[in-house]
């Protein structure tokens, strides 16, 4: 009989975790091939990297491979690899971003299982297939999902190597770290310290077998990660410059480590302090992602950290036995509160379960907090940062949620921790869906509603009452974080058939309102800030159909010229060049503020009609006004007449010839 009961409970954990697959790959793959890309830059590199050797191994935006792109090429390969296969199309630009999202539920669904249980790895996969960050980003043409499923498949072989005790592992997650830092560099990096503890905690061999299987997997990792820029490093000339950078390794340390991280803003106002994820514009993000029950996830696994450490320390020091014996009890799990009565049988089985449904949790707490803490002074309105933090807060709320009847069996400070972080996420939930109602299509009222009934399940809490004879308290809050997952899912809906309301992880730097801090009017620096954050994303508040009209009456008036049209940046030369085929010519960036084509050169090539029709945002006057007069003095304005709006962002400008 117990045979024929684990095979139902088999069948049953196998049935949820297909249904769960099959809606992550429905949000992942629903209508894929419609609606609008997003920002074109990356495609429009991958859509060269297989025209030939040169732009397979140079990356590069322009067909004739001159500037160097401002990324390794591994995610360019993997697209440009669809590209290749299916055409330049939109299913083709999206498909291999959305299956590397598929993949990421797969493989954490697998993580969570072998450290946790089927039970968290389960909430945990269903977490992740609905999340609005990660579902809108998969259904993009961003690299952030394909780095996070390298660093997925990195966290799978660290655990292997530290539960099976095989140093090879060890070396096969370096290599795959490797392969994340070709994906996005740095970003590639972030969970790695975690990955580190997690070999230092679980270390099965002597500290010098172990320094030298460290050195070893630090080797393979280098000759993975740097093949790449020695390789370019080494042949200068074969493009003619990198996109943002002097050379491919200002391109590493500068642009994409100490730019990114610090100088950039993108227009993001906020506080600069430990409380910014919760005033600032990242706040919408922090509160459709499950955080309420990723925090509980974090409590109790600290708190099972801390009472194994305190129990191995009173195992090898009495004397320090002694001292910690009230702390131990005071924060333990497993203390009955006065009053209550629990069998030692209950209170076994409440230790078993959070237990073992914590004992790598610290992968998930490192790799939360590592987020926190390196994206909290960055571009914290390119969010397109935050969603390498997915996978921990999805494992977290697996956590959560599964050991949120253990946490409440059992007595002690840690139950009120629980309860008290569930209520604070409740009423933050509340808070951010009221500020972003708007945009969400939410019921702020119902979020709040939810506040307010935690509220009372704290006070029966408090008080030990139990209605009917049942622990209320523990019902409600599960209930809760059960109604705020159904609540993202929504919103994760109406992203998807609401594609142009999509703001949550399309880019957002100025889509959602952040509330603004109290005091005076913002200072020249922050409106510049706000301005250049404008000028990236314009293009994707450009709708499509108005696009290709402005495109097709640009190509019947072009002649034979060498390009299309220039444009203003990067991002918007992309998108063109995406959309029609035709050579662009950016002249402008958007990222550093600076002209990328001389004056004299531009001039002739006005006068030489290799420049048809310019393209450009307003913002351009305003950070390079003597470029913006040479575009409208030597051209006439045809927005309207293009099928452009002609009070909207963009303005087609037709060169005159003299």
């Amino acid at each position: 009989m117990k045979a024929i009961g684990d095979r139902l409970v088999c069948y049953r954990h196998t049935g949820a975790f297909m249904l769960v697959m099959v809606l992550a790959a429905f949000l992942r793959l629903y209508d894929l091939g419609q609606g609008h890309p997003g920002l074109a830059i990356y495609t429009s590199i991958s859509s060269h990297a297989y025209k030939s050797f040169h732009n397979w191994l140079y990356p590069n935006m322009f067909a004739d491979g001159s500037i160097l792109a401002d990324k390794p090429p591994l995610f360019f390969w993997y697209q440009g690899l669809f590209i290749a296969l299916l055409g330049p199309s939109n299913l083709a630009f999206r498909l291999p971003v959305a299956l590397a999202g598929i993949c990421s539920v797969i493989l954490l669904y697998i993580v969570v299982r072998r450290t946790a249980g089927t039970t968290p790895a389960l909430i945990a996969a269903a977490a992740l297939a609905i999340m609005p960050l990660d579902v809108n980003y998969a259904r993009s043409t961003f690299i952030e999902p394909v780095t996070t499923v390298t660093l997925l498949l990195t966290a799978y072989f660290v655990v292997r190597a530290a539960q099976e005790k095989r140093e090879g592992f060890y070396y096969v997650a370096a290599f795959v770290l490797g392969l994340a830092w070709m994906v996005k560099l740095w970003q590639g990096l972030l969970p790695a310290p975690a990955f580190a503890m997690i070999a230092f905690m679980y270390r099965w061999q002597p500290w010098a077998a172990f320094i030298r299987t460290g050195a070893i997997g630090v080797g393979v990792f280098l000759v993975t990660a740097f093949w790449w820029p020695v390789v370019v490093w080494l042949t200068p000339s074969a493009y003619d410059s990198v996109m943002h950078a002097d050379s491919v390794w200002d391109m590493i340390f500068g642009w994409n480590l100490r730019e990114r991280f610090g100088d950039l803003e993108y227009g993001a106002r906020h506080r600069q302090d430990i409380l910014w994820f919760v005033t600032g514009p990242m706040a919408p993000y922090f509160g459709v992602s499950l955080f309420p029950a990723a925090a509980v996830g974090v409590v109790a696994v600290t708190v099972t950290l801390w009472h194994k450490a305190v129990a191995k320390i009173s195992s090898s020091k009495p004397v320090i036995a002694l001292r910690e014996s009230r702390v131990r009890a005071y924060l333990s799990f497993y203390t009955d509160e006065p009053g209550t009565q629990t069998s030692s049988h209950d209170r076994k089985d409440a230790e078993d379960s959070i237990s073992r449904v914590t004992e790598m949790g610290i992968l998930w707490v490192l790799w939360l907090g590592l987020a926190v803490v390196a994206f909290g002074g960055a571009s914290i309105r390119l969010i397109t940062y935050w969603v390498a933090a997915t996978p921990a807060v999805a494992a977290l709320t697996g956590i959560g949620i599964a050991v949120v009847p253990s946490l409440f069996r059992r007595g002690g400070l840690t139950r009120w921790l629980a309860y008290l972080v569930a209520l604070a996420g409740s009423i933050y939930c509340a808070l951010v869906y009221g500020r972003t109602s708007h945009v969400l299509g939410v019921n702020a009222g119902l979020a709040a509603a939810i506040a307010i009934v935690v509220i009372a399940g704290g006070i029966l809490l408090y008080f030990q009452w139990r209605p009917f004879g049942k622990n209320v308290a523990t019902a409600i809050a599960v209930t809760a974080l059960v109604v705020l997952t159904l609540i993202t899912s929504a919103i994760t809906l109406n992203n998807l058939f609401n594609p142009r309301d999509d703001t949550l992880g399309r880019i957002g730097f100025d889509m959602i309102p952040a509330r603004q801090l109290p005091r005076s009017e913002p200072s020249e620096r922050e409106r510049e800030l706000q301005r250049q954050g404008g000028m990236i994303t314009a293009i994707v508040r450009v709708e499509l159909e108005e696009l290709d009209a402005a495109m097709e009456y640009v190509r019947q008036r072009r002649g034979d010229s060498r390009y299309l049209l220039a444009s203003d940046s990067y991002n918007t030369g992309a998108f063109v060049s995406m959309r029609t085929g035709d050579p662009v010519l950016p002249v402008y960036s958007e990222y550093r503020l600076d002209s990328l084509v001389d004056r004299a050169e531009l001039k002739r090539m006005i006068e030489d009609g290799d420049i048809p029709f310019f393209l450009t945002v307003n913002y351009l006057e305003e950070f390079d006004y003597l470029l913006y007069a040479r575009i409208y003095h030597s051209s006439r304005d045809m927005t309207a007449r293009a099928g452009l709006p002609a009070e909207g962002e963009y303005r087609l400008f037709e060169v005159i010839r003299r």
